[in-house]
């Protein structure tokens, strides 16, 4: 039982977790309340403190997080992304950015291709316009959170 409760209060199980149910929500009615956000932002700063990241961790995951939340901005801005997008970006990003800053740009990047190729698959087969990006970004988290366990 201590192995499940370990695993599933590890930070980057946290996230993976949480971006998986707001991908349901993205799915399901294509709009992140911003009140799950919030809650989200909670739980990984308390599964953070549980896991004890250190100071240097913690100012590295802000800045990705930073970084990931004025990148999307710039897309939201343009129309790309909505805005649930741009507030629940800083969390994934600040987590892989406290595991490993690289790790948050190849899930940044990543994440913005997928959607790319969804949006250029939606257009090919004549889809109604509007592809969710949740679903992107907890894929690609899934398998950033993969390599997670080799840094």
């Amino acid at each position: 039982m201590t192995d499940l409760l370990a695993w599933v209060t590890a930070p980057v199980n946290v996230v993976l977790l949480l971006l998986i149910a707001a991908a349901v929500i993205d799915l399901s009615i294509q709009w992140i309340p911003d009140t799950f956000t919030a809650a989200a932002a909670g739980l990984l700063v308390a599964s953070a403190l549980h896991a004890d990241i250190t100071p240097h961790q913690a100012v590295t995951g802000v800045l990705c997080g930073a970084i990931a939340f004025l990148i999307y901005v710039e897309l939201g801005v343009h129309g790309i992304l909505g805005g649930g997008d741009v507030k629940l970006v800083p969390i994934p990003a600040a987590i892989l950015g406290a595991v490993n800053p690289l790790l948050a740009l190849w899930w940044l990047t990543s994440a913005v291709s997928l959607q790319g190729l969804l949006s250029i698959g939606n257009r090919a087969l004549r889809l109604p316009p509007g592809v969710p990006h949740v679903p992107a970004m907890a894929v690609t988290f899934a398998a950033a959170s993969c390599f997670a366990v080799l840094f």
